[in-house]
């Protein structure tokens, strides 16, 4: 510590040490549960498949009877969650010994009736009607995703080569074959492949169909898996944008009978809706809406303008005359007698006196005014 850095870049190597560790241990840890997967194949695979499907209902199974035993004790429940406890308690014993296909396709029926069993507790709970047993022959999963549990709607699919073949599906992927949607399929671990649950093997409890059965799958005529998978809509892909137009050129569109086109502009009747014109200086002469119809007045009614022709009251006009004349203006003044020698309107004017001048001198004229006295 004398002329040291300290004892922080030591922790540093060591805490960048342990990180190296942990990532080769899991990249061993990988390596090695690949290698385990192609030697053990899809027996291996199921068995795993199986003990987490097992682990999953025995978390539901101890959910329902926590909440049956807070809610008061059913009878018809506490069969149904003893006998699927009973099961469990058997596959846990017996599950992790299992190495052959024969077993792991018992093991999924019988997974298939805990699932049942812990669902009928589940509708009782919520006050639904109980699910529908599981038909004899079928596996019990949805035939497209074991993600969704049960299978408890039969529907016929047509396969490409014109066979028609009954399957039971979750009420999820039959609602979206009814809007004319893909079902939604989930993926399965097959030794080292990944694979659609309906080509999974039955040993997984699918319906084990082949891979080439897929492609070109069809749902009340209309195809519903393509090359690479089902056919889904994608419900995140992004419309095109619309460039929006003022409201009065709408207006203006609207009752010309002009269409919006997809790129901002305006059609005319007798064009096409795509592009209304070709250059960047077109312009549409838009005339403007016709004006609206005059309001309907009524007619007046006789006599509501007759006191109108009544005298104004008194006072509320000035009367210029008060001889009693009948004439709507007063007479114009008579002019005023004026002398002889002044200019007036009503005669010729009068001559100025002698040695006056009237005439004005023109600064543009070449010559001065004359003087007219003699």
């Amino acid at each position: 510590t004398g002329g040291g850095g300290g004892w922080w870049p030591w922790l540093v190597v060591a805490l960048l040490g342990v990180g190296i560790v942990l990532v080769l241990l899991r990249i061993r840890a990988r390596s090695h549960e690949q290698r385990r997967r192609r030697r053990g194949g899809s027996v291996w695979t199921a068995r795993e498949f199986h003990l987490d499907r097992l682990e999953a209902l025995a978390a539901r199974h101890a959910t329902l009877t926590g909440e049956t035993t807070q809610a008061g004790i059913d009878p018809d429940a506490a069969d149904h969650l003893q006998t699927a406890g009973a099961r469990i308690l058997a596959l846990r014993r017996t599950l992790p010994q299992l190495t052959s296909p024969r077993e792991l396709r018992t093991c999924a029926g019988e997974l298939d009736s805990v699932e049942w069993e812990v669902l009928w507790v589940e509708h009782r709970l919520a006050d639904h009607a109980p699910p529908a047993p599981i038909a004899r022959g079928f596996p019990g999963l949805c035939f497209f995703s074991h993600e969704h549990g049960l299978g408890t709607e039969a529907i016929e699919l047509r396969r490409p080569d014109g066979t028609i073949a009954t399957v039971y599906v979750s009420p999820e992927n039959r609602l979206a074959l009814e809007r004319g949607d893909a079902p939604e399929v989930s993926m399965v671990h097959v030794g080292s492949r990944l694979v659609p649950w309906p080509a999974a093997p039955s040993w997984y409890g699918a319906y084990g169909w082949s891979a080439d059965d897929l492609p070109g799958l069809e749902y009340d005529g209309q195809q519903i898996w393509g090359v690479d998978g089902p056919e889904r809509d994608d419900p995140f892909a992004e419309e095109p944008v619309v460039p929006e137009i003022e409201d009065d050129a709408v207006a203006a569109a609207t009752a010309t009978g002009a269409a919006v086109t997809a790129d901002g502009g305006l059609a005319l009747p007798d064009e096409e809706a795509t592009h209304a014109w070709d250059g960047d200086d077109a312009t549409v002469d838009v005339a403007p809406p016709p004006p609206a119809p005059p309001a309907d007045v009524a007619a007046p009614a006789e006599g509501a303008f007759e006191e109108l022709d009544e005298p104004a009251p008194a006072g509320l006009v000035d009367d210029p005359l008060d001889d009693g004349s009948d004439e709507l203006f007063a007479p114009a003044p008579a002019p005023p007698d004026l002398p002889g020698d002044e200019d007036t309107l009503d005669g010729p004017p009068a001559l100025p006196p002698p040695g006056e001048s009237t005439a004005e001198w023109d600064p543009f004229d070449d010559e001065a005014p004359r003087d007219p006295r003699p």
